[in-house]
């Protein structure tokens, strides 16, 4: 996982797996300076597990068609 923002603007992403957290990502410049962040777990998944990203309260991350922000994963190998 990884985010960016804009100095002065505070940027916290969790990743979730079925509602409970399992890491983060989170900076804040508040100079005139972008923050960026990124973080990564292995995760044993089962089929129907859910994943995906959730802003923290009051938080935002930018994007653009560039892809600044992003999330990604892959199946190391079957259970």
């Amino acid at each position: 996982m990884y985010a960016h923002s804009h100095a002065g603007v505070r940027m916290a992403v969790r990743l979730m797996k079925n509602g409970e957290v399992q890491c983060s990502v989170y900076s804040h410049m508040p100079s005139s300076t972008n923050g960026n962040a990124s973080n990564g777990i292995v995760l044993s998944l089962e089929k129907g597990d859910e994943i995906y990203t959730k802003l923290w309260d009051n938080s935002w991350v930018y994007d653009d068609p560039a892809g600044y922000t992003s999330f990604g994963g892959f199946l190391l190998f079957p259970l």
